[in-house]
């Protein structure tokens, strides 16, 4: 490629220019990530309390008790994805990024508590919560790392409170999926979001050129 036609990076702009660019990436993002934010609202509103299945065969003696779970979850995403379209769920969207995939994370963890521990096959559903918000959400590094870290720490709570390690292996199992699953989406996300940035910061210069010479040949 030539360099006229090359990608910009951060570099190539000026404190000014960048600041112009940047704050304009940043509208644009959040106008998207609230609509995307709340599709994966919906979506799990709709998966979570669908995940009694689940519980009807792997546990049928707490079917009762986790579908109640599931259903205090879902108001709760439902009511999300209400506030975020306020004045203050606007004012606080990436707050409540890391809220979203918090709720089904912690029913999750709550439910493999309740059961066996190391030996629940529910910690599966943790590294769907990250891979499904990763996908769908328009996460920074460090709201993916943050998300991550969530993941992971009530993972170990919920294991260790349920008592002492029984099996030792397939703990081990376990954490080092949901480790490799987050490390990959916290990654995931670095590179994402500088090609989103580079994209969007060609896009701008090219269409402010554009109105600039438009602007020149009227005069």
């Amino acid at each position: 490629y030539s360099p006229r036609f090359r990608s910009p990076k951060m570099s190539d702009y000026n404190p000014k220019n960048f600041g112009e660019i940047n704050q304009a990436y940043l509208d644009n993002e959040r106008t998207v990530w609230v609509r995307n934010f709340r599709v994966a609202c919906i979506l799990a509103f709709i998966f979570v309390p669908a995940g009694s299945s689940l519980d009807y065969w792997v546990y049928p003696k707490q079917f009762t008790e986790f579908f109640c779970y599931r259903l205090i979850c879902s108001a709760l995403l439902l009511f999300i994805w209400w506030f975020v379209k306020t004045s203050i769920g606007l004012r606080f969207y990436r707050v409540l990024g890391l809220i979203l995939p918090a709720l089904p994370t912690i029913c999750c963890s709550l439910m493999i508590y309740k059961t066996t521990g190391e030996n629940s096959p529910y910690y599966a559903g943790l590294n769907l919560v990250l891979l499904g918000a990763a996908i769908i959400l328009r996460w920074t590094f460090t709201d993916s790392l943050l998300a991550f870290l969530e993941a992971l720490g009530s993972y170990l709570a919920a294991c260790l409170l349920h008592g002492p390690i029984q099996n030792p292996s397939l703990f081990f199992n376990n954490l080092y999926f949901i480790f490799v699953t987050g490390t990959f989406v916290v990654i995931g996300s670095y590179f994402y979001n500088q090609l989103r940035f580079r994209e969007f910061a060609f896009r701008y210069e090219l269409d402010k050129n554009k109105k600039e010479l438009e602007e020149t040949n009227r005069k």
